[in-house]
């Protein structure tokens, strides 16, 4: 598809899998970059958890992602819900305190772009908080495979630059930056307590 071509208006698939879980399928321009980070906090606010996730953005800056979510602990019927106008809410995400990374690794593509590969602990809102702050340095995502595995995030995002250019060393350098204030502290050591000591002095 070239550039020229009108965006796709979004539309949503939803499909019961046989694990239990859901899958929606959505296809289309969507008007804010963080469309996906979006619709996951309004679906979360309904107890609605991630499985899995992957989304792709074309040249034409459609997308084409698919999501897979768990609806056990929810009390809404998936057919029922509007995935798209929930993907097109906005939260202020950016008075949120910043999320808490356990790793990362951050490595420099072919096609130039940047791709992060993130791992943290489970926690509410992730992917719109690491977003918010990420697009502080000019860099949006173009590809994001997301899942949540044993309470743990583990994401794998592809960012470009301003009008689809590549991103800078000077941005790759401060997205490492950024990524290493949202590490977690290490835990402290357990330290065992000193063996009790023994009474050698003779009776008098």
């Amino acid at each position: 598809m070239s550039a020229s071509a009108p965006p796709i208006t979004p539309t949503a698939l939803v499909q019961r899998l046989p694990d239990g879980s859901v899958e929606v399928a959505l296809r289309g321009a969507f008007s804010h970059p963080h469309w996906l980070a979006y619709l996951l906090r309004a679906l979360s606010e309904s107890q609605v958890s991630l499985v899995s996730g992957r989304a792709l953005q074309n040249d034409a800056l459609d997308w084409d992602a698919r999501i897979a979510l768990d609806f056990q602990q929810s009390q809404l019927q998936p057919e029922t819900l509007d995935y798209v106008a929930l993907a097109q809410q906005r939260f202020n995400l950016a008075t949120l305190a910043a999320p808490q990374l356990g790793s990362f690794r951050i490595t420099r593509r072919s096609d130039l772009q940047l791709e992060a590969h993130l791992e943290a602990p489970d926690q509410v809102g992730f992917l719109g908080r690491l977003l918010t702050r990420v697009s502080s340095l000019g860099l949006f995502p173009s590809a994001m495979e997301i899942a949540t595995v044993g309470g743990c995030i583990r994401d794998r995002i592809v960012f470009r630059g301003i009008m689809n250019k590549a991103p800078t060393d000077t941005v790759q350098k401060s997205l490492e930056a950024m990524c290493r204030l949202m590490l977690a502290p290490p835990k402290p050591l357990a330290i065992s307590p000193p063996p009790e000591a023994h009474n050698l002095s003779r009776p008098a």
